[in-house]
């Protein structure tokens, strides 16, 4: 055994004995716990809610740029390469 293992066996022990002495701390009231679990499912509700938000916009904002590619691709399609000039120049 090394002279590390017999220190950190030592820190458990002391570790040990001090949270024996001091003991469990006492139970919250129920009306903490209840406004703690009210504030963390606010704060879950509010960052779901956000996730869902930047995940729809995404979506919309993916979508939107695929129609208008398409809608430009079929237009240069049938108009030829002037209309396309002319598309960008407006």
């Amino acid at each position: 055994m090394n002279e590390e293992s017999r220190s950190s066996e030592r820190d458990d022990a002391s570790i040990e004995a001090l949270m024996r002495a001091v003991g469990s701390r006492p139970m919250p009231s129920a009306q903490s716990l209840a406004d703690a679990r009210s504030a963390v499912e606010a704060e879950w509700r509010a960052t779901v809610a956000a996730r869902t938000r930047r995940r729809r916009f995404t979506t919309f904002g993916r979508n939107m740029h695929s129609t208008s590619e398409r809608k430009l691709k079929a237009h240069m399609a049938t108009a030829g390469h002037a209309s396309h000039t002319l598309l960008w120049s407006s």
